[in-house]
Formats: structure tokens, C-alpha cells, sequence
């Protein structure tokens, strides 16, 4: 189903490769979908996913030696508390959206728009999962579930101002949490887990480690393709208005740098 984004005019997100309805939206914004044919120029994007067809055995066979042991320890030793991931009611999603802004204030990231969460939600494609201890939330998942597919939208903890072996308790909870959550997803019909991205450059130092964190869990390097595509007469005046007045910002930005 897919995730409105604007009601007038009528702009709407698609997933991988759900079908685009033949009249109602003006502008389809198209996500990881095997290709783009109507775009002479889509863009890449790259992703990590693992095969949820797959026993837990042999999932676990294809982690690397470090991922298997920070599961199991998070499991045996940790005392943590799985949230599975659910449909959210207004309480979840305002407590993640409060989490997540502190999360991205932290790491120089910017916020999740709770709009957008609350048209995900309605869609009936968004799911929040958590890992607790002690009572508290101390890693959030967002995903959507699309079809069969569980797309990883965010992940938010909070290291900051926590000693040593509290981060690493943290990082021990967010490794259990993914694992658990293939579990579920894998239990509610999904085939394909997607941890939502992976970095295909060489000069950035901490998307490099996201991947490694990532690739940790075995898995397949996927691209894909991203793409805009103007459905209506009203559709193209609306990109065309949003590429104008992007220009100008940007160009507005340009100048104001070299003051």
C-alpha cells in the first residue's frame, strides 16, 4: 500500500515493485524498484538484504563469527527485553520521534518528520520495534513492511554520556534486535529482510563501518533503482515548481556562503 505524502496534489511513495494505479496520483515517488523503464535516468540505490527463507541455522551459519557471538551474549547475558515490532498507536510513534531526534542531534543527522511517520502508519506499512533493559528503550527499529519484504527505515540508540560497557551493551541490544526481528517478519509472511541501504563509495569512514555492521549479518549486496515519475499535467507543474524553487534555494545558499 502505498505511503501518501501530499494530498493536493496528490503525491504518493511506491515501494520496490508495487504496482502505480492508473488514475488518483499526480506525482509516484518510486523506491527500490528492479527498474525504472518509464525514466531514461533513475538512480542507484544500493541495499543489503538476507533471505528470510532461510532456517535460522543457516542464518546464522552465514553472520560472521562476532555478529553470532554478540547475539548469543545479548541473549544469555544481557537480561534485555524484545518489544516485536508493531502498527503504532500516537504513544509509540511520539515516544520513537522524541528518541530519534535525540539520536540525530547527536550524530549531526536530521530528524524524521513525524508527518511522515504518522501517513506510513496509516498506510498500515509502518512497524516500530524495540529492545529494552531496565526499563528502558534503549534501541528503536522503524521499518515498512511491504508485501513480503521488511525494509529497515531507522535505527536510534543513545551511547552518548553512557560508560564503556553500557555502549556495548547497547550495540550487543541492537545486534539481538535485528535478529529477532528477521525472526518475526520471517514468522509474518516476509521473505526478504532489508537493512535499508548500504554505502557503495570509499571515502566516508562511517557509512564504511555501517556497512560492516550490516554485512555482519551475511546477506546479498542488491541495486536497485530510484526515480520520480509526473503522472499528471497537474503532476508535472508540481515538480516543475519544486525543481525552480529548489534551484533558487540552492543558488540563494551559494551566495550566502561566499559572504
Amino acid at each position: 500500500m502505498s505511503v501518501v505524502l501530499r494530498a493536493w496534489p496528490r503525491v504518493e511513495e511506491f515501494w520496490f515493485d508495487e504496482a502505480i494505479p492508473p488514475r488518483g496520483v499526480d506525482v509516484a515517488w518510486l523506491h527500490q524498484r528492479r527498474a525504472i523503464p518509464e525514466i531514461a535516468q533513475p538512480s542507484a540505490k544500493y541495499t543489503l538484504v538476507v533471505d528470510l527463507t532461510l532456517s535460522d541455522e543457516q542464518l546464522l551459519a552465514n553472520m560472521q563469527s562476532e555478529t553470532r557471538y554478540e547475539i548469543r551474549r545479548a541473549q544469555n547475558k544481557d537480561a534485555l527485553t524484545f518489544r516485536a515490532p508493531i502498527v503504532p498507536d500516537a504513544a509509540s510513534l511520539a515516544a520513537f520521534h522524541d528518541l530519534f531526534a535525540q539520536f540525530a542531534a547527536d550524530k549531526g543527522l536530521s530528524p524524521v518528520r513525524i508527518e511522515y511517520l504518522e501517513a506510513a502508519a496509516k498506510a498500515g506499512v509502518l512497524r516500530l520495534g524495540s529492545m529494552v533493559h531496565e526499563d528502558e528503550v534503549v534501541v528503536w527499529h522503524s521499518y515498512l513492511l511491504v508485501g513480503s519484504r521488511a525494509r529497515l527505515l531507522h535505527s536510534a540508540s543513545l551511547f552518548r554520556g553512557h560508560a564503556p560497557a553500557r555502549r556495548s551493551l547497547i550495540g550487543r541490544a541492537n545486534r539481538l534486535l535485528h535478529w529477532l526481528e528477521m525472526q518475526h517478519f520471517r514468522g509474518a509472511g516476509a521473505t526478504l529482510y532489508d537493512f535499508g541501504g548500504w554505502y557503495a563509495g570509499q571515502d566516508h569512514e562511517d557509512f564504511q563501518r555501517v556497512n560492516r555492521f550490516k554485512e555482519g549479518f551475511g546477506g546479498t549486496v542488491r541495486q536497485e533503482a530510484e526515480g520520480v515519475r509526473a503522472l499528471t499535467f497537474l503532476g508535472r507543474g508540481y515538480l516543475w515548481a519544486r525543481r525552480t524553487s529548489l534551484g533558487r534555494a540552492y543558488r540563494w545558499a551559494r551566495r550566502r556562503g561566499r559572504r
